[in-house]
């Protein structure tokens, strides 16, 4: 099924919203960007224990024979310019939202897609614990 540009716009908007809520319940300092921009959140840490932490958001509003596919591709298909593949720095960690069923996976790195399944979302703590494991592996790589 294909969904119109304008529905497209409003379910990335949702998924960032979520994104946004989860990093403030959870205690971090989170602030959006502009839309043009390769990021959608930036993660500051006043305690200076990391950079600032750039954050990509993706959506799905279903899974599909099981799976959550996520793609990460930067531009408008919709457009004369297209869409192509992330540059390999453009962001830090990459937030992938299942709207329907309103949870977050994160990871480390700039990927051209993600999978994961239903049960990977619903795992209790899955959430947190997947942005601990995107967090450690950016300050272990910042470390190298």
């Amino acid at each position: 099924m294909r969904v119109n540009a304008a529905r497209d716009c409003q379910r990335g908007d949702s998924a960032e919203a979520y994104v946004t809520h989860f990093f403030l319940r959870e205690g971090f300092d989170a602030h959006g960007t502009r839309r043009a921009a390769p990021f959608d959140h930036i993660l500051t840490f006043e305690d200076g224990s990391m950079h600032p932490v750039l954050v990509q958001t993706k959506h799905q509003l279903h899974p599909n024979r099981g799976r959550w596919r996520f793609n990460f591709r930067c531009g408008n298909p919709r457009t004369g310019s297209g869409s192509r593949p992330y540059p390999p720095n453009a962001y830090h960690i990459s937030a992938c939202v299942a709207l329907s069923i309103g949870k977050v996976l994160f990871c480390a790195g700039v990927k051209p897609y993600l999978t994961f399944t239903t049960a990977q979302f619903m795992r209790e703590k899955a959430e947190l614990e997947s942005l601990h494991s995107a967090l450690e592996t950016i300050r272990l790589r910042s470390c190298n």
